[in-house]
């Protein structure tokens, strides 16, 4: 009998060999042109299969594959024919959707199409397959699973994690009692979580971290005893989640973070004798963890050591600047300590001594193929952006930044973010959601915050404040926590959790000049005390003295005036180190000279942008008022745009109309973090435009717009390349900028919307009577009644006059 079976198998082999030799395909031709179908629905570009040879040759949206890209096919000979196993189409950034006439491949036994750019639902027909592994992670699938499914029996894996999709899990997954590995994470589905997931008694990992499914955790639930990794987060509702896992001995990871849980943590829990990581953050838990468990590098919630244990042997801290994961740096005179030599690991807690700072990192990244991480920095070598964010320290579960022996008082916070993982290409990196939550001292000011969002788009910078963060207990508490939200595998495993470039802390100590300068106008005689003293020059405490202003300009020699800062004159100068400064003269005499300084000490010197000019200081000497600023290169706005001959232009319409958008948001992003919305004056939209031999666009745009020739508004190199509708546009919205009301002009968040088309721009030419209460818009409507006869040589005074007003920093 035995002689027999073997000459079976060898006649059953030697007819596969004669079939590889002599067939035409050694996979049918049906079953390849079923391939070429699932390709081209799947959005492939580029397709080649070599059916003699089994092998997928050509494959993708582009000639040259993607990194990490994967595909896989096999073909094995059986008795009843050809068995084709097509595993992987993983990685190559496919945009179509999923194929139904995967039917057609009858052998078919494992699908993988993770980390693709494909959309649509999951097609009801692959029911009748006889699949065992299924993954569909991270594309942009959405709808419900549809309920056929429950037929495949046969399935062992499910991966359906970051994705859109919703509805409730089908009550037909009941019948999958064969599932060994179940992750629904970061989808929108509904609902509670199915009791029928006990019935999957051969379960190996049940991952539902924001899934969207809601609780309470049932309390029948008994989970599957040979259960490895469990990751639950982020439902609702009271929770007894421990009864569940008192089956299981052979636990090695368990998440349940934010599911409500209350009571104390059984001892079955610290019994389970491959526990090698555990998470039970935000529930309300009792007891205390065994040393031996802390021992072990595990971690249930995120916190520091007793504050106790921080000594300081003096208290004269105010600031802290720290450039997190990167190297020390200095940005805009500020210096950034950095913490990039500190590699971090699943319970990271360092001190840095001499500047009484710090931070703690807990969790491990899962998935990722490095147990207990070692490295929680990253960074991006090729990047427009500045050095303050190529580089971020980010954790898996908990980060936190402190900062002690600190003069208690009230602070202003910066956080500097930049999405520095994912990538703005149309591809599955975009797909990718960072989302955590933010504290300060404890409080929550940023909850489910995602950097990408915030910023509109990755690798885009990101500065946000938070502001009156009173310090109390001479310590600072900043922590980032992830809450199961967002994706975890994009753009490969292991990427999420908090991420933060950079840490700036300023004392409202800064309000102290502005304090300064309030005590001087209510008469007190703090001008007389400065000059008794005579203070040295201080670049720190932001004070000069009128001999040392002096010096520096040559007694404010005319030829070093520079131009008009809106109540007086701009000189340029120079320090004895060598720094060039531009230095404000105001009227002490003026109401509005005085209202000018004061705002400015209070707004510039607690304020730290790279679209802000730097205030250095200021000087109080008799009837002198003097800010110091930092010296820019170009005097104006116009210059910078179009060098020094304003009639000449040097940027292209495109590029002119970004820049004008750019500056729009950059206004807009400071009066959202100042909480002080301005109706502009047409100082950036105005000068923007400012384009042809005419002179300022308000002195011929009037007439233009009524003859509807606005294009003559450009220099006749431009005139073919730009849309007509941009140009009106342009026009339309300086024009409302420039009007003589401030009522009428708009706030910048209204210009924006404008320009980007949100919204209309409402009608903009305005009565006469309006310009009555400002000689230079009195003037540009008398320009404008009279029309372009008047010569030019006539318009000189006026229209230097307008120019200079809102051209000017």
């Amino acid at each position: 009998m035995v002689t027999n079976k073997m000459f079976v198998f060898w006649i059953i082999a030697m007819s596969c060999f004669s079939l590889l030799r002599h067939a035409e395909f050694k996979v049918p031709r049906e079953e390849v042109d079923a391939l070429q179908e699932i390709a081209t629905a799947m959005g492939s570009l580029y397709w080649k299969f070599n059916g003699d040879s089994c092998e997928i040759e050509r494959v993708g949206v582009t000639l040259v594959p993607p990194k990490n890209s994967k595909h896989g096919i096999s073909c094995e000979c059986e008795a009843n024919g050809t068995l084709m196993k097509f595993r992987a189409l993983k990685g190559y950034n496919l945009p179509g959707i999923l194929p139904p006439q995967l039917v057609k491949l009858p052998h078919l036994r494992e699908i993988d199409f993770a980390y693709n750019y494909l959309n649509g639902t999951i097609p009801s027909e692959w029911a009748s397959m006889k699949l065992s592994f299924m993954s569909l992670e991270a594309n942009q699938f959405s709808g419900p699973i549809p309920p056929q499914l429950g037929d495949l029996v046969n399935l062992k894996t499910l991966l359906l994690s970051s994705n859109q999709l919703t509805g409730n899990l089908p009550v037909t997954f009941i019948s999958l009692r064969n599932l060994t590995d179940f992750r629904i994470n970061d989808n929108n589905f509904n609902g509670r979580i199915p009791n029928f997931i006990q019935n999957w008694r051969q379960l190996r990992r049940l991952e539902m971290h924001a899934s969207g499914l809601q609780g309470p955790i049932p309390k029948g639930l008994f989970l599957p005893s040979k259960l490895l990794v469990l990751r639950i987060s982020d439902i609702q509702g009271p929770s007894n989640g421990f009864p569940m896992l008192r089956n299981m001995r052979g636990l090695v990871t368990l998440v349940l973070r934010n599911c409500n849980i209350s009571g104390r943590i059984p001892d079955y829990i610290w019994k389970m004798e491959y526990l090698a990581m555990f998470f039970l953050s935000g529930n309300l838990l009792s007891g205390d963890v065994p040393d031996s468990i802390l021992k072990q590098g595990t971690s249930m919630m995120e916190s520091l050591p007793c504050k106790k244990s921080f000594t300081c042997p003096r208290l004269d801290s105010n600031c802290l600047h720290v450039n997190c994961g990167g190297k020390h740096t200095r940005i805009e005179g500020n210096k950034y300590e950095g913490d990039g030599d500190v590699e971090g690991g699943s319970a990271e807690f360092y001190i840095n001594k001499d500047s009484y700072w710090g931070f703690s990192s807990t969790g491990d990244f899962m998935d990722d193929n490095d147990f207990l991480n070692t490295r929680y920095t990253v960074s991006v070598p090729t990047s427009d952006m500045s050095e303050l964010y190529k580089t971020a320290r980010r954790a898996p579960i908990s980060l936190t930044y402190f900062h002690y022996c600190l003069v208690n008082g009230i602070y202003t916070i910066t956080f500097d973010f930049a999405e520095i993982q994912f990538t703005p290409d149309e591809t599955y990196n975009r797909l990718g959601r960072r989302i955590f939550d933010v504290y300060v001292q404890d409080t929550l000011v940023w909850k489910d915050f995602n950097i990408e969002s915030e910023a509109m788009g990755a690798l885009k910078p990101l500065a946000k404040q938070v502001s009156n963060v009173n310090v109390t207990n001479n310590f600072l508490e900043i922590r980032f926590t992830w809450a199961g939200k967002g994706t975890t595998r994009i753009p490969r495993r292991g990427v999420y959790g908090p991420l933060v470039n950079a840490i700036s802390l300023v004392s409202g100590s800064c309000l102290g000049l502005l304090i300064v300068g309030l005590l001087w106008w209510k008469g007190h005689l703090l001008g007389k005390y400065w000059r008794k003293k005579g203070i040295k020059e201080d670049m720190t405490s932001g004070t000069f003295t009128l001999k040392q202003i002096k010096v520096a300009t040559n007694d404010f020699d005319p030829a070093y005036k520079i131009g008009e800062g809106g109540f007086g004159p701009v000189y340029e100068g120079q320090l004895p180190d060598g720094t060039k400064i531009a230095v404000k003269q105001l009227s002490s005499k003026s109401r509005q000279g005085n209202r000018e300084f004061l705002n400015e000490i209070g707004m510039i010197s607690c304020l730290q942008h790279p679209n802000l000019v730097k205030l250095h200081g200021f000087c109080v000497e008799g009837d002198q008022l003097l800010l110091v600023y930092e010296y820019m290169e170009n005097n104006s706005l116009a210059r910078a745009l179009f060098g020094s001959n304003h009639n000449q232009l040097e940027l292209d319409w495109p590029t002119r109309l970004k820049i004008c958008i750019g500056i729009a948001k950059a206004r807009l992003d400071e009066e959202e973090k100042t909480h002080v919305t301005t109706r502009v004056a047409g100082t950036i939209l105005g000068t923007c435009l400012v384009s042809s031999p005419g002179g300022p666009l308000p002195l011929q745009a009037c007439h233009l717009r009524k003859s509807g020739n606005l294009t003559a508004l450009l220099d006749e190199r431009l005139r073919s390349e730009v849309k007509t509708e941009e140009v009106e546009l342009m026009v339309n919205v300086s024009l409302l900028c420039t009007n003589a009301s401030a009522s009428v002009r708009p706030t910048m968040s209204e210009v924006v919307n404008m320009l980007e088309g949100r919204t209309s721009v409402p009608d903009l030419i305005p009565e006469p009577g309006s310009y009555t209460e400002d000689l230079r818009f009195k003037a540009m409507r008398d320009l404008c009644q009279q029309g372009s006869s008047r010569s030019q040589a006539q318009n000189s005074t006026t229209v230097h006059s307008f120019y200079s007003s809102f051209t000017s920093y």
